[in-house]
């Protein structure tokens, strides 16, 4: 992280870099893990997990499966998702397509 620093080129990030910055400034590592940080990606990973288990999402789409699945198991496991977005095409689309028309009367 680099403070009170107005600009910058060619900012070299490796090992033996040395970096001329002005008098006031200050350079230093953004610790994202500091002050509870950790404790907080858990959080957003478990709050994530829940909408998925909301939105009816297999966890065979996000890679979480027990075992190995033949790939027609693995088709079969995630089915309900192509259907569940067909399902969701038919309900909305004809809604969708007044907003837009409506849309296109407007402009």
């Amino acid at each position: 992280m680099l403070e009170n620093v107005t600009e910058a080129q060619d900012i070299a990030v490796q090992p033996g870099a040395v970096w001329e910055i002005p008098e006031k400034a200050r350079a230093y590592l953004l610790d994202l893990l500091q002050g509870g940080g950790a404790g907080l990606h858990v959080e957003f990973t478990n709050l994530l997990r829940t909408f998925h288990d909301l939105a009816e999402v297999p966890r065979s789409a996000f890679g979480e499966t027990k075992h190995a699945l033949s790939g027609v198991a693995l088709e079969m496991e995630l089915d309900p998702l192509p259907k569940k977005v067909e399902r969701k095409r038919l309900i909305r689309g004809p809604a969708f397509r007044r907003r837009n028309e409506m849309a296109l009367r407007i402009l």
